[in-house]
Parts: C-alpha cells; sequence; structure tokens
C-alpha cells in the first residue's frame, strides 16, 4: 500500500504539471541561499519541486510535512544536519507570510483528513469517498486546484489510475466541492485555522 502511495504521488504530481497550470521549477530556478541543492535533490527525487512550491508552510507544517512523508510516503530520512538545512530553506523561501500562532499550527499532517472534518455542504460525502478510497484526503486538501484542473485530474485518475469513473451528477457535485474548498485560495485550509 504504502508503495502504491508512493508511486500515485509521484504520477499525480506529474500530471498536474502536464495540465499546464503549474510550472516545473528547476534548481536555477530556484531563491539562492543555504539548503537550497539540500531541498531540491531531496524533494525532487521522488516528485516536481513544483509542488513543494505551492505548500507555503510555516516551519512547524515543514517539520510535520517531512515526517508525514517519512512515515507514510516511504521518503529516506535526511540526517539531522540536511533536515535543518532543508527546514530552514523551504520555510525561508516557501513560507507563510506570518507564522501561525503555536496553537494552531498552519496544516497538521499528523493524522489523514476524516470526513467530519470537511465543510458539512452538499457533495461533501460524494468528494471525500471518491477521493480517500485511493489515498489520503489530505493529499487533495494540499493542492489548491482550479475547477478545470480538477476535472481534468479525475479525467486522468479515471483513465491512467483505475478510479471508478462517477456518474455526471455526482462527479458535478464533486467538482463543485472542491472548486469551493480546494480550489486556489484553499478556503477550506483558511477556514478550517489550518493556515
Amino acid at each position: 500500500m504504502r508503495l502504491r502511495n508512493v508511486l500515485f504521488g509521484t504520477v499525480m504530481a506529474a500530471a498536474l504539471l502536464g495540465g499546464g497550470s503549474v510550472q516545473a521549477a528547476d534548481l536555477v530556478d530556484l531563491p539562492p541561499g543555504p539548503g537550497r541543492e539540500a531541498a531540491f535533490y531531496t524533494c525532487s527525487a521522488c516528485h516536481s519541486f513544483a509542488l513543494v512550491t505551492q505548500q507555503r508552510q510555516t516551519r512547524q507544517g515543514w517539520e510535520e510535512l517531512i515526517d508525514w512523508m517519512i512515515a507514510e510516503q516511504g521518503m529516506h530520512p535526511p540526517d539531522p544536519e540536511t533536515r535543518a538545512l532543508i527546514v530552514g530553506y523551504l520555510s525561508e523561501n516557501f513560507g507563510t507570510a506570518v507564522e501561525a500562532e503555536p496553537s494552531r499550527p498552519a496544516v497538521s499532517l499528523n493524522r489523514p483528513l476524516e470526513a467530519e472534518d470537511l465543510p458539512a455542504e452538499p457533495g461533501r460525502d460524494e468528494t471525500f469517498y471518491t477521493c480517500a478510497a485511493c489515498h489520503s484526503f489530505n493529499l487533495v486538501a494540499q493542492q489548491g486546484l482550479t475547477r478545470r484542473d480538477w476535472d481534468e485530474l479525475i479525467d486522468w485518475m479515471v483513465e491512467e489510475q483505475g478510479m471508478d469513473e462517477p456518474d455526471a451528477e455526482t462527479r458535478q457535485l464533486i467538482l463543485d466541492y472542491l472548486a469551493r474548498w480546494f480550489g486556489p485560495e484553499r478556503r477550506f485550509l483558511t477556514t478550517a485555522g489550518l493556515r
């Protein structure tokens, strides 16, 4: 199951990059500074670095994300010095504008999101259970895609990943829900106090 999640995450990142809404990031495109090479090569060993640049985490959020990738995605743990360089670089260059208050961390990936964590609106259960059938819903919450990108991603998952195709009515409910709560403005993360 872990290998399936790693492969899915890697292929999903590649699909997102192919969709035209995200540009690939190369080492030369990144801001200079201590930890640039360590962050780039560690992260891009499994997925495009463009997936990293979208996250905008606090220092604590980056730490939790690395813990989650090690525990749940099979990432090889970097040594403490390298990890400190990576977290320092990411929080300096791809952090939030204001660090979250300690009582409200920017993102908690210590536990998977459940349906009850999501806004109770039409489409919640259809969206959650369709997505969570193959991977953690935390992956959905991080993306921030446009409605068009979500639609294309569903096509890709049906065609390439063996996802059961939802009927037209269910698909519209899912797209409405994703566009409202998990669009580029990431409304869910804001309203839930996660960023």
